[in-house]
């Protein structure tokens, strides 16, 4: 087993932003490539961990063609609408805009409308050992996560 196994078997118990309590130190080293600080629990041996998410490169993006892009579209533009649905857009209640590929978004001259879908985690246990390890987070973790999924 490598020394790091302990925090592939270890569950989240709070995810903080750059300048939220307890991120000043972190911040103050790594600057702006900070984008979240997150606490770990583990149970053998009883451990918490202190991980950061940085920013390690970045560059300019620009999707492929059947990738799908939310479009806005405004309450009074019925025909807009209309042309949308029929080139094959759903409306995304979530986000109260329209989603569309974006080819047929460029098409209709809606490039400047256009904001991206960005694919996240999925907010379920990987394992089952991820789900059997909550019950035995520290108390006070549990109650102020109480109703949320870890």
């Amino acid at each position: 087993m490598s020394p790091r196994a302990p925090v592939f078997e270890s569950v989240v118990g709070s995810t903080m932003r750059p300048g939220d309590r307890g991120t000043a130190k972190l911040v103050r080293d790594w600057g702006d490539r900070v984008v979240a600080v997150r606490y770990r629990y583990s149970n053998s041996p009883p451990t918490r961990f202190t991980t950061i998410e940085l920013v390690v490169a970045s560059a300019p993006w620009t999707p492929t063609a059947s990738r799908s892009v939310l479009v806005e579209v405004r309450s009074w533009e019925g025909d807009l609408r209309e042309k949308i649905r029929a080139a094959g857009g759903r409306f995304v209640l979530k986000a109260m805009r329209w989603r569309i590929r974006y080819d047929k978004a460029i098409a209709l001259g809606l490039e400047d409308r256009v904001s991206f879908l960005i694919p996240h985690a999925s907010p379920t246990p990987k394992s089952s050992t991820d789900a059997g390890t909550r019950k035995s987070l520290p108390v006070q973790i549990l109650a102020r996560n109480k109703g949320k999924s870890l």
